[in-house]
């Protein structure tokens, strides 16, 4: 199957679909290190923690989209 053959049937698949196998394709790209996985949970869990302990200023969809200057989808 030629890669123009792949992306015609790609292409017909719903937005869901396509959009599942998308990020199953660049995983697939993804050289495993577990450190990294491990640093972003660590980065996650700091975070949350934060925003429990109330240190994290919390925005809305609208104002982050605001701050760069576009808006939202309707």
């Amino acid at each position: 199957m030629s890669i123009d053959q792949a992306r015609a049937l790609m292409l017909a698949l719903p937005p869901s679909e396509r959009l599942a196998f998308a990020v199953e394709l660049l995983e697939s790209t993804e050289p495993e290190d577990d450190g990294v996985e491990q640093a972003w949970e660590d980065e996650i869990g700091r975070r949350v923690e934060r925003i429990d302990r109330g240190e994290a200023q919390m925005l809305s969809n609208t104002d982050v989209l605001a701050r760069i200057g576009r808006t939202p989808r309707s």
